[in-house]
């Protein structure tokens, strides 16, 4: 990396000059693997976490709702409830797993172009940030790599094939 640039990438995305040079072998780094796995787990604990708050508010709510009405109907209502977001943490924490398998398998693919820099909005929470190249998108991409890149610029960009996570990228050289 020689460029102040590429310096702004490789602070916003997190590599240094070692990680590159195995990206542009079509290798993940050791330090990358270890990142992305910490990142995954983080993730876990986190749902898991919020799994565990939910029951112990949920369920004292239907106990004390079903006494309170004489009625199974609350409990019903707020066991469906705890059903539906335990299936949709389960969920989030199973599509994770394109990140063990992008890890075990240690590779890492390139796409090259102008990269399209746009956000999406996802509601309360603020905007989600998106990064294009050609045909692939990068959902979900986070803020700091996000402002590193220049929209419309050319840049190698080097991710995961499974979970598609940007681990490196790289202008291209005027040509």
């Amino acid at each position: 990396m020689n460029g102040t640039h590429d310096d702004i990438l490789a602070s916003g995305i997190g590599f240094d000059e070692a990680d590159l040079t195995a990206n542009r072998v079509g290798r993940l780094s050791e330090k990358q693997a270890e990142r992305l796995l910490q990142a995954r787990q983080n993730t876990v604990q986190g749902m898991v976490g919020i799994m565990v708050l939910l029951t112990v508010i949920l369920l004292p709510l239907a106990i004390v709702g079903q006494a309170q009405t004489g009625s199974p109907q609350v409990s019903i209502v707020v066991g469906l409830v705890w059903l539906g977001l335990m299936g949709l943490f389960l969920l989030i924490i199973r599509s994770g797993q394109a990140v063990q398998v992008d890890v075990r398998r240690g590779q890492v693919e390139a796409v090259r172009g102008a990269v399209q820099c746009y956000t999406s909005s996802t509601g309360e929470s603020g905007a989600q940030y998106n990064l294009r190249v050609g045909d692939v998108t990068f959902n979900k991409v986070e803020r700091d790599a996000y402002i590193a890149f220049k929209h419309l610029d050319a840049y190698v960009i080097y991710y995961t094939p499974q979970s598609k996570q940007i681990v490196a990228a790289e202008p291209v050289a005027s040509e």
